[in-house]
C-alpha cells in the first residue's frame, strides 16, 4: 500500500491548476507515455482504476495485515519496540497502523488485484499528484513482484530498504512529470535540491492535516516517512550516477537501510553487503527459552534506538554498524528477553556501541546486559534486555553463523 497523505512532496507536486481536471480514469489515459518514458518502465497490461470509500480502505488494511502478520506476531513485535525504547508501554499497535493508513491514504496500488484505487472524496488540487503517483507503482508491479520485495521474510531492514526503492522511484518520476507538464522542461536531477533534507521539513509543516499521525509516536512516524524522504535521496543519488534515469530494481535495488541511507558511499562506491547473523543452527543455545520472533533492526532503526536514549550527538555511532539480528525469547515470564547482536565493521565500533548501551541501561533504569565478543573474527555486542533474571544460563553466545 503507498501513500502520498504524509505531505512529503515538495510545492511542485501541487502546483497544477485543478480547474476543468479530468478523473481518475482520463488521468491515467493521458499522462501514462509520460509516465512510461520517465520511469523506464513499458506498460505491459491495461491499468484498472476503481474508486475506493474509507471503509473499504479499512477492510483492506484489516486484510493485508492478517495475511502479514501470524496469530500472536504484532503483539511479539511491539514488545520488542518497547523494550528498546521506540515504542511506549502498553500501545496498541494494530489499531494505530489501521488508524494511520485510514487517515492519510488519498489512493494505492494494489498488487494482488493489479488495480489502481483512488479515494472517494480526493481534492480536485491533489488528484493529478495522487494517480501519477499510483501509476508509477502499477507500471513497478508490471515488471517486478513488489509483494515479494516487501515479503515480511526478507527481514525488516531489507523490506524498509525495497520500500525506499519503490517510493523514491515514484517521487522522482512524479516531479519529473510535474516539471515537464509545468513548462519547465526535462527536470535536471542535479539541480533539485537535496531531497532527504527538503521533504522532511514539508511533512512536518503538514502534520497537522493529520491528528493520528501527529500524535503518533516518533519512531512509527520516522518509519512511516523514510521510504518517501530517503527513498527519493536514493534514487536522485542513484540518477546523478546513471543518466539513463534507470529504475531502481534488479542490481540496482538496495539491501538494508545502510545503502539507502549512504547510497554513494555504501552502495555506488564500495557496496556495502550486510552481514547475516543467523540463529538457525543453534535454536537450543538458551536452554529451556524458545524464540517467540526474531527478526533485525538494520542501520536506521539502530540509530533511531541511540538517538531516543540519548539524543541526537550519538545518530552517527550506527554508521558502522555491519548487520544485526534479534530474537525475543520466551522465559516464562509476561515480558520475556530480548537477545540481540550487532555486527560492526571494526573493533572500536563495537566498543563504541557497547559503551553507549552500558550508559542507555544505566540511565534508563532497564534491566539488561552488553557483551563485547567476536565470532569469526567479526567483532560483535551482544545486549539482552527485558526479564533477564528469568533467563536460563546461556551455554554459548548462540550465534551459528555469520556470511557475507
Amino acid at each position: 500500500m503507498r501513500s502520498v497523505g504524509f505531505g512529503v512532496f515538495t510545492a511542485l507536486l501541487l502546483a497544477l491548476p485543478a480547474c476543468g481536471q479530468p478523473g481518475a480514469e482520463e488521468l491515467v489515459v493521458s499522462m501514462l507515455p509520460a509516465l512510461e518514458r520517465l520511469s523506464g518502465l513499458e506498460a505491459i497490461a491495461p491499468v484498472r482504476v476503481e474508486p475506493r470509500s474509507r471503509e473499504e480502505l479499512r477492510d483492506y488494511v484489516v486484510q493485508r495485515m492478517d495475511e502479514r502478520w501470524r496469530p500472536g506476531q504484532v503483539e511479539a513485535i511491539t514488545r520488542v519496540y518497547e523494550l528498546v525504547g521506540l515504542l511506549p508501554p502498553g500501545i496498541d499497535l494494530r489499531t494505530l497502523l489501521l488508524d494511520l493508513y485510514t487517515e492519510q491514504v488519498l489512493g494505492y496500488y494494489d498488487p494482488p488485484t493489479a488495480t489502481l484505487y483512488v479515494m472517494d472524496g480526493v481534492p480536485a488540487a491533489e488528484l493529478r499528484t495522487v494517480v501519477a503517483h499510483e501509476l508509477v507503482h502499477a507500471l513497478q508491479g508490471q515488471h517486478v513482484d513488489l509483494d515479494s520485495l516487501l515479503d515480511p521474510d526478507r527481514g525488516n531492514d531489507r523490506q524498509l530498504a525495497a520500500a525506499a526503492a519503490i517510493e523514491g522511484h515514484a517521487v522522482l518520476v512524479t516531479l519529473a512529470l510535474t516539471a515537464e507538464e509545468l513548462g519547465a522542461g526535462p527536470m535536471s536531477v542535479d539541480a533539485l535540491p537535496n531531497l532527504r533534507v527538503e521533504m522532511r521539513p514539508a511533512a512536518e509543516a503538514e502534520r497537522s492535516a493529520f491528528p493520528v499521525f501527529s500524535a503518533a509516536p516518533r519512531y512509527v512516524r520516522e518509519v512511516l516517512m523514510f521510504p518517501y524522504a530517503e527513498g527519493a535521496g536514493y534514487v536522485q543519488e542513484l540518477w546523478k550516477a546513471f543518466p539513463d534515469r534507470p529504475p531502481p530494481f534488479g542490481e540496482l535495488l538496495p539491501q538494508s537501510s545502510q545503502q539507502v541511507l549512504h547510497t554513494t558511499e555504501r552502495f555506488l562506491d564500495d557496496r556495502a553487503e550486510p552481514v547475516v547473523l543467523d540463529f538457525s543452527c543453534d535454536a537450543a543455545a538458551w536452554t529451556g527459552a524458545e524464540a517467540a520472533y526474531e527478526n533485525e533492526f538494520g542501520q536506521f532503526e539502530v540509530m533511531l534506538i541511540l538517538e531516543e536514549a540519548l539524543g541526537g550527538a550519538y545518530r552517527g555511532l550506527a554508521h558502522e554498524w555491519a548487520g544485526d539480528r534479534y530474537r525475543l525469547l520466551d522465559t516464562g515470564s509476561e515480558s520475556g528477553s530480548l537477545e540481540w547482536y550487532v555486527a560492526w565493521r571494526s573493533h572500536a565500533a563495537a566498543d563504541a556501541f557497547a559503551d553507549a548501551f552500558n550508559r542507555i541501561i544505566e540511565e534508563s533504569g532497564w534491566e539488561g546486559t552488553v557483551d563485547r565478543l567476536d565470532v569469526d573474527d567479526r567483532p560483535l555486542v551482544r545486549v539482552v534486555l527485558g526479564d533477564t533474571a528469568a533467563l536460563p544460563v546461556a551455554r554459548d553466545p548462540g550465534l551459528c553463523v555469520i556470511t557475507e
